[in-house]
């Protein structure tokens, strides 16, 4: 199970995350700050989440200072009460919540970011180009370098290159990587695309295709 800080200036809202986060065996700590959720970060063992609860206006503050750890660190959204975070803000986060609150979404999208235990863990690597995917592993190697990706992006890569034959559209990518009813805008999956286009690009040419008003294909 995922390691989640949880970071909120709402104690409520702070006894029902952990409440729910616990019941589903994660281990939770808080964070009184953006400096204390670094912190946590640094004692990790495995790749954690932070919850964040707070104004949308402080989420973007905080999500623009964790940047540089989201390759330990997948980043939550909850913005307080009525709340939206602005258009451009979402390709900060891995996951936003929206209310009404249902837990089993953000159970849901913590539970796709890990690897299965028990068992033999799958072996499956995937190749296109000079890129190899680990899916066991959950990593990405171009040539000889690695390619550092959060778990929404492996999952929107992965789901790429297992359908190279085709053109992949928008909502396929939503419902195959996003949890069950969440309210994604295909404009947040083309900020992600572009994320890791950017990612695959500091190695090498552009492998990802934009086709224009269907979607995305491998080439």
């Amino acid at each position: 199970m995922h390691p989640i800080i949880v970071h909120t200036t709402d104690p409520e809202l702070y006894l029902i995350l952990r409440y729910v986060l616990q019941q589903a065996g994660h281990v939770v700590h808080i964070a009184s700050s953006i400096d204390g959720i670094i912190a946590n970060v640094s004692t990790m063992a495995i790749k954690g989440a932070a919850v964040m609860a707070l104004p949308a206006c402080a989420l973007v503050t905080a999500a623009d200072r964790l940047q540089v750890h989201r390759a330990q660190l997948d980043l939550v959204a909850f913005p307080f009460a009525e709340e939206r975070l602005p258009d451009n803000a979402s390709q900060l986060f891995d996951f936003v919540i929206n209310r009404p609150f249902e837990p089993l979404q953000l159970l849901d999208f913590l539970r796709s970011g890990e690897v299965e235990g028990g068992g033999s863990p799958c072996s499956e690597i995937i190749r296109f180009a000079d890129v190899q995917i680990d899916v066991a592993a959950r990593r990405v190697k171009r040539g000889g370098s690695q390619i550092e990706l959060s778990p929404l992006h492996f999952r929107l890569l992965q789901h790429l290159a297992e359908n190279t034959q085709r053109v992949v559209s928008r909502e396929d990518l939503i419902d195959a990587c996003w949890p069950a009813g969440a309210n994604v805008e295909p404009r947040t999956v083309d900020i992600h695309i572009g994320r890791i286009r950017h990612k695959l690009c500091s190695c090498g040419n552009d492998l990802i295709r934009t086709i224009r008003g269907e979607g995305y294909v491998l080439k």
